[in-house]
């Protein structure tokens, strides 16, 4: 599937194609980098908050994540997250996502 990106000049002239596509691989995969640095914490706070929530009865979340974590995995590994055995090892791995 073709991606086509669309920047806006800003103060640079004469930039080649190459050049602006490694810059902004450059500036995702720092992106990308400081999300994973700053995963547990957020995943602590999402489990803390979590673990007060009041559900129905019959109601059991077995984990919880956030849209951030969720969506990078679907990103890197599309339809990861409806795959019983990936979600398995995904909660096998990150304790911090375990509600029980």
């Amino acid at each position: 599937m073709p991606l086509n990106i669309i920047v806006k000049s800003g103060g640079r002239k004469n930039i080649s194609d190459e050049e602006t596509a490694h810059h902004l691989a450059k500036r995702e995969e720092a992106r990308i980098a400081e999300e994973k640095h700053t995963y547990k914490e957020r995943a602590r706070k999402v489990r803390k908050a979590a673990e007060n929530m009041q559900l129905p009865e019959g109601v059991r979340a077995r984990a919880v994540y956030d849209a951030r974590t969720y969506f990078r995995h679907e990103q890197q590994n599309p339809g990861c997250m409806s795959d019983p055995s990936y979600t398995r090892e995904l909660l096998r791995d990150n304790e911090e996502m375990r509600l029980s």
